[in-house]
């Protein structure tokens, strides 16, 4: 798993981490990731759709394993959000790799989800 980017910065007693991920695609180019407030914020405002089927999925649940897939495509949009010239939800899932347990793993750090 690459998470390049993954970085603590101190600020007084507490640790900050910064939210920007990798994610390496079947074709072998690197994506960046996040789901940070301000870029979700962004997001909102440029793919209203978009946003709002995110939303659904995390604040009602995953109901179905694509929608795993659309958190991931949420992330990519949001850390591209300034950039015009994106992939397509559908190219983005014929580039996604294969093992779910990779996959897992990015989700569990965009989402926060400490490991047991």
């Amino acid at each position: 798993m690459s998470l390049v980017g993954y970085k603590t910065m101190k600020r007084g007693k507490r640790d900050m981490k910064n939210t920007i991920f990798e994610m390496e695609m079947n074709n072998g180019e690197k994506v960046k990731m996040t789901l940070n407030f301000a870029s979700l914020y962004k997001l909102s405002n440029k793919n209203r759709k978009l946003y709002l089927d995110y939303n659904s999925k995390i604040t009602k649940g995953i109901s179905e394993e694509l929608d795993n897939v659309l958190i991931l495509y949420t992330a990519y949009c949001c850390a591209n959000v300034e950039n015009d010239n994106i992939m397509s939800y559908d190219e983005f899932l014929e580039l996604l790799p294969i093992s779910r347990q990779y996959i897992g793993d990015i989700m569990g750090e965009l989402l926060g989800v400490k490991k047991k």
